[in-house]
């Protein structure tokens, strides 16, 4: 391991290095894409449902390993996003609370900021804040969605559980809304994981401060829920409406790693959406579009 970041990713890419790391996560990603498609009868006559749809990955790194693995695996996710379309975005999983993920927080999150500046097109969604008093030190529940943000430049945080718990927490909250960092909520986790549940959890504070949301299973298999449960829950214990589960559903959407621009060019179901320019004449779902909104989309993924 090098503590000059810089050198230490020369040290990676000298000699195609990383470039045939790449190329085997290439080729695994391939044969689990192949044999998914031989499980769901892809190219037979009578396909499953989900052959239709674009599989997407978001390449995880293992927080809680030795400094220089971890580099490795960031640079490894980022170089992939920019490199296979099927890869788009980098995270880090295992627990934050552990201790090697507690001591380098700090230096992974300038890891982080290191790494983009070489992979600009890579996209960021990080687990941070999924800690509760008692969890872990105090000053352990003060920094980590900040330095998520501010340093890494996380684009979305998954969990954000101790919110009130950062420094001047109510600042950070302007700032992702400012900047649009979405928060990924999965609710049956943070219940079953970290007892967070109800008036205890920050969804209504993130909703206050206008930051963008979205609902999240975690994982699923685990919980053994779906996203519809999640959706389910959000009514039932937050009373929300059916224009605001609408705005959850939306924002999935909006802040998804998707290629190009959105359709929407502002507001909320509540409000009314705003089309981009180019679809301000068409209404969505009624008649074809405009030719300009046509284009719109067809050139816009996300769109």
């Amino acid at each position: 391991y090098d503590a000059d970041l810089a050198a230490l990713h020369r040290k990676l890419v000298a000699g195609g290095k990383l470039d045939r790391v790449v190329d085997e996560a290439v080729r695994e990603a391939d044969a689990a894409d192949a044999q998914f498609r031989e499980t769901a009868h892809c190219h037979t006559g009578r396909p499953d449902p989900g052959c239709r749809l674009p599989v997407r990955w978001i390449s995880q790194v293992s927080r809680g390993s030795s400094n220089e693995r971890v580099f490795t695996q960031m640079a490894v996710g980022m170089r992939l996003a920019e490199r296979d379309p099927r890869f788009v975005a980098v995270n880090l999983v295992q627990p934050e609370d552990g201790e090697s993920a507690l001591r380098n927080y700090r230096l992974q999150m300038r890891m982080l900021q290191y790494l983009r500046t070489q992979y600009p097109d890579a996209r960021l969604t990080l687990h941070a804040g999924e800690l509760t008093p008692g969890l872990v030190k105090p000053e352990d529940l003060t920094f980590h969605i900040r330095e998520a943000v501010q340093v890494a430049g996380a684009e979305r945080i998954g969990h954000g559980v101790d919110l009130v718990h950062e420094d001047d927490w109510q600042q950070l909250a302007r700032t992702m809304a400012r900047r649009g960092v979405a928060v990924e909520v999965p609710f049956s986790s943070n219940k079953q994981i970290l007892g967070v549940a109800g008036d205890d959890h920050p969804f209504n504070a993130y909703r206050r401060y206008g930051v963008p949301v979205v609902l999240a299973t975690d994982d699923p298999g685990v919980s053994r829920i779906d996203i519809s449960h999640e959706y389910q829950y959000a009514r039932a214990t937050y009373g929300l409406s059916y224009t605001e589960l609408k705005d959850l559903a939306r924002a999935s959407l909006e802040h998804a790693f998707l290629d190009g621009d959105s359709l929407w060019a502002s507001g909320s179901a509540r409000t009314g959406y705003r089309p981009v320019r180019a679809c301000a004449g068409s209404q969505p779902g009624v008649a074809p579009p405009a030719p300009a909104c046509a284009r719109h989309l067809a050139d816009n993924a996300k769109a």
